[in-house]
């Protein structure tokens, strides 16, 4: 018996998809918080530090790495199948 039927199971892979794109996001705030831990660098000054690192395709690079283990993750369970999963890691850069 199916649990979801067919648009619970599409909402689940938009789901899906919008999650692991962010969850494969460097947590810059936090590297910055530690940076300041560690240092004796104010956190103002880190902030700058690692967002002058951290750019936005710096940013879609490092998703891209982190990602591909989920993405052949998530294909197994079916959820590429849906176009609006798909369509959501192409806007995002990820070649499936």
């Amino acid at each position: 018996m199916e649990v979801f039927n067919e648009e619970q199971r599409e909402l689940a892979a938009e789901i899906y998809a919008k999650t692991t794109i962010v969850r494969s996001m460097p947590d810059v705030s936090r590297i910055s918080f530690y940076l300041s831990q560690t240092t004796d660098i104010t956190r103002e000054k880190c902030n700058n530090i690692i967002n002058s690192i951290y750019t936005k395709d710096f940013l879609v690079e490092e998703m891209l790495i982190a990602v591909r283990s989920t993405i052949n993750f998530l294909d197994k369970l079916g959820v590429l199948q849906y176009k609006v999963a798909r369509d959501i890691f192409k806007k995002s850069g990820v070649v499936l």
